[in-house]
Order: structure tokens, then C-alpha cells, then sequence
């Protein structure tokens, strides 16, 4: 069925440039019953933003790779609920 809200963990975290993290999605249903979406073929994940604001990819499982310096939204959609969380890619100077 139909998720009442999603929400994308971890939240906050963060990684270098050429690491990856793995993002979980779980669907809260009815009567508070949590389940994973991660890879649910309705989850569609992306990032968030225009080009610039990319500082991140992920693909069809919720796998992020930094790609330059920054802070970037990445958000989990399945069947019309969406849930977010901010990745940032440090950079040591």
C-alpha cells in the first residue's frame, strides 16, 4: 500500500569526495507500522536543486556519492509521499 509519510536516514551525515553512503527510505503506514522502501521499485530517488546546488549523485538504491564540496538535499519519493535528508561533502583544505 500507499506510505502516509517516508522518511530518509541517516539524517545529516556526511562524506569526502569519492566516498559513498548508503540512504534508507521506510514507509510509515497506518497505525505507525514502519517498513524499508530503500529498494522498492515505487521509491524514486534523487537530489535535489539545480546543477550547482548537486554535490552529490545517487542512484536506483540509495547509494550517494560525493562528488564536490557542499551540502546537498537528497530525497526519496514513492508513490507520491516524499521524504528528504541533507548530505554534506567535506572537503579537507
Amino acid at each position: 500500500g500507499k506510505p502516509d509519510t517516508v522518511e530518509v536516514l541517516p539524517e545529516d551525515e556526511s562524506l569526502g569526495i569519492g566516498e559513498t553512503l548508503q540512504l534508507h527510505a521506510i514507509g510509515v503506514f497506518l497505525f505507525e507500522c514502519r517498513g524499508s522502501l530503500t529498494i522498492d521499485p515505487n521509491t524514486q530517488w534523487k537530489v535535489l536543486g539545480s546543477k550547482p546546488d548537486r554535490h552529490v549523485e545517487v542512484d536506483s538504491s540509495g547509494l550517494v556519492l560525493g562528488t564536490s564540496c557542499g551540502t546537498s538535499t537528497v530525497e526519496a519519493k514513492n508513490r507520491g509521499e516524499a521524504g528528504t535528508t541533507t548530505v554534506t561533502v567535506n572537503c579537507s583544505n
